[in-house]
């Protein structure tokens, strides 16, 4: 890929190899890899690799790819007990988008088979 040329500023920190650093990082990190450890890793900041992923389609692929990692990491170390279960309810709804089920049943008679019958008479004001 080349690389764009800015007006002005200094050049980018970016460089074509942290595609594969971020994905490395991900798959083999110890305890629970994060952006915010990748950009101690990178030397950057959370808004420069969000703007990297707007600039480089590269490493949005490369991006995306870490995040898919990161949501396999958390669900199966949630169901073996790696991670606490509060921890990954609370990371998994508010960084992957997951969110809370609720089901209601509408049949008051809370039998699908035995609906109840209802009958509405309007009465004229006298």
């Amino acid at each position: 890929m080349t690389e764009k040329k800015r007006p002005n500023g200094r050049p980018p920190k970016y460089k074509p190899e942290y595609c594969k650093g971020i994905i490395k990082y991900f798959k083999e990190f110890e305890g629970f890899p994060t952006i915010a450890g990748i950009c101690v890793e990178f030397g950057v900041t959370k808004q420069t690799i969000h703007n990297w992923c707007e600039e480089y389609p590269d490493f949005l692929d490369a991006y995306t790819r870490a995040k898919h990692i990161q949501e396999q990491n958390l669900v199966s170390g949630a169901m073996t007990g790696k991670y606490n279960p509060q921890f990954s309810a609370f990371f998994s709804k508010n960084n992957l988008g997951y969110k809370d089920k609720k089901e209601t049943d509408m049949n008051v008679g809370g039998q699908k088979d035995n609906p109840v019958e209802v009958t509405i008479t309007f009465v004229e004001p006298k």
